[in-house]
């Protein structure tokens, strides 16, 4: 295993642990869509060292419904991070793209593909740790938006 491949599944473990134990519903709900999508991605890429010669199709349409999880969990979350992760993962879609420019090659097409991976991560432990900071501060922090936590459907008046 390479070491950074080794450096992202420990920092993987140990943002995604963090988030479930100490985190909000929000990060947890992050946290376990990025595991959901990881699980995904590893299924799909082609296996070294014959992938990203081509455009990954399977890894291309796995960050692309993670972005679009991402959104719209952006759309209804109180938190303002949720909108920094899905521009880090619509940059992450963006990158299947330079298969296109010339000269294609695989070295930068699965290093873009796979950058934004790690602040993406940095960013949820940060995330999670301000939301520890709020709960002390004021004894709760929302998560969600009204129209989203709302149990009952919206009357029809």
């Amino acid at each position: 295993m390479a070491w950074h491949n080794a450096l992202f599944y420990a920092l993987f473990v140990t943002a995604t642990i963090y988030a479930l134990v100490r985190g909000g519903s929000p990060e947890r709900t992050f946290a376990l869509m990025s595991v959901a999508a990881l699980f995904l991605s590893i299924r799909v890429e082609t296996p070294y060292p014959y992938g990203f010669r081509h455009v990954e199709v399977g890894l291309f349409l796995v960050d692309l419904g993670f972005f679009f999880a991402l959104y719209l969990f952006s759309l209804f979350s109180l938190r303002f991070w949720p909108i920094w992760m899905s521009a880090m993962q619509g940059a992450t879609v963006l990158s299947h793209g330079v298969e296109f420019a010339p000269p294609p090659t695989n070295f930068g097409y699965a290093v873009l593909e796979q950058f934004w991976s790690f602040p993406m991560l940095i960013l949820l432990i940060v995330a999670t740790r301000r939301h520890r900071q709020r709960l002390a501060r004021n004894g709760t922090d929302p998560s969600w938006t009204a129209s989203f936590a709302r149990s009952e459907p919206p009357s029809r008046s």
